[in-house]
């Protein structure tokens, strides 16, 4: 049923039919169904077939590559009326009424750039561990801490900051703690 829908969208199939005619592979298709030579074997064109300028694999209709393609999948997954499906049930729905070959790489690149799937999908890995204070320093200096901001703007050789925390002024440190994750 919503492939009937978007198939009776109307912009979208005259955007298909504009980009048909400057398809190489929907042109080549479509010349060698209107002239069938004899080096040809019928079985090569049986399953395509030529309507309003719009070209049809199997009743399924063509789309070229571009901008065609992301609009039908914007529509089978993006819509509201479908809720962001996996990789699975979008490309069921594009098969109902649509074509192209090889849409299963399509489908999984275009889903795993989501962002709306991105941001809703569950966790599949065991919970993060507990974060773990810094004991408590028995005397001055005996920890110190540092973070290191890096990639600040050059200024001379120099693109990053170091602050560090201590305690005192003299006396040897016996614990040396630093923030080095890298973003």
């Amino acid at each position: 049923m919503f492939a009937t829908y978007i198939l009776h969208d109307e912009s979208l199939l005259n955007e298909i039919a504009q980009a048909t005619t400057s398809n190489p592979f929907a042109i080549e298709i479509m010349a060698r169904l209107n002239n069938p030579s004899q080096e040809m074997q019928s079985s090569d064109l049986s399953h395509f077939t030529t309507q309003d300028g719009l070209l049809y694999h199997n009743h399924l209709l063509y789309v070229p590559a571009g901008t065609c393609r992301t609009r039908v999948l914007q529509t089978c997954h993006d819509d509201p009326l479908v809720g962001h499906f996996g990789v699975a049930k979008t490309l069921e729905l594009i098969s109902r009424g649509f074509w192209w070959p090889q849409p299963w790489k399509l489908v999984k690149e275009f889903i795993k750039t989501c962002d709306v799937c991105a941001r809703s999908k569950a966790a599949h890995h065991r919970p993060y561990g507990l974060l773990h204070p810094l004991p408590i320093p028995s005397r001055p200096w005996a920890s110190l801490s540092m973070d290191f901001i890096i990639d600040l703007p050059r200024v001379g050789d120099h693109d990053t900051e170091c602050h560090s925390t201590g305690y005192g002024c003299h006396g040897s440190q016996h614990k040396l703690s630093d923030d080095m994750d890298i973003v």
